[in-house]
């Protein structure tokens, strides 16, 4: 921890009848008060393929699938792939995500429309 970003404890007034175990007392909420603001985390707007399938709640094989169909971009820094979070908070919200070209990107065609239900119809009546 750095000591400049420390500020020092300021001692509060301690009536002369006043008990050490209340100074001790009072000190401690200080103490946690300081450490309180400076451990407020700072969330990253990118997330890992890995931080992405936890914040989905999936496998990272979802992320990379989400990604291949264009429902996700994909960013590089260096050899990481990185998600935007606001991107995950989109496809959970249903927003139907734009192409590059401002189109919308397409939905999955129907299992009975696929070409290997045109090659194999099924037997069933």
């Amino acid at each position: 921890m750095d000591t400049t970003t420390i500020r020092p404890l300021r001692l509060l007034a301690v009536d002369d009848d006043a008990s050490s175990a209340e100074l001790v007392v009072r000190v401690a909420e200080r103490v946690l008060e300081q450490l309180a603001v400076e451990a407020a985390p700072v969330e990253s707007p990118y997330l890992t393929v890995a931080e992405a399938a936890a914040f989905l709640r999936s496998k990272p094989q979802r992320v990379y699938d989400l990604r291949s169909s264009r429902r996700l971009t994909r960013h590089k820094d260096g050899s990481r792939v990185l998600v935007k979070r606001a991107e995950l908070e989109a496809h959970l919200a249903g927003e139907t995500p734009r192409t590059r070209t401002g189109r919308v990107a397409p939905a999955l065609p129907h299992p009975s429309q696929t070409r290997t239900a045109k090659r194999f119809p099924s037997t069933r009546a």
